[in-house]
């Protein structure tokens, strides 16, 4: 499917249980696109779960 739609279903990575470091370094050394795609996705999901996390803590 195209790219930015969530519900494809057709996940071809499950990167839900790879380390931080690990999507980092595939990212950085990686050659297959849509790997790459696949973790920078992952990267920014975590980023904005942190965030949220983060702000969600900070007012109390």
């Amino acid at each position: 499917g195209p790219l930015g739609s969530p519900n494809s279903g057709t996940k071809k990575y499950d990167l839900s249980k790879w380390k931080y470091a690990e999507l980092r370094d595939t990212i950085n050394t990686s050659c297959d696109i849509e790997l790459l795609a696949a973790c920078r996705e992952e990267f920014h999901r975590r980023l904005k779960v942190y965030h949220a996390w983060k702000s969600k803590n900070k007012k109390r």
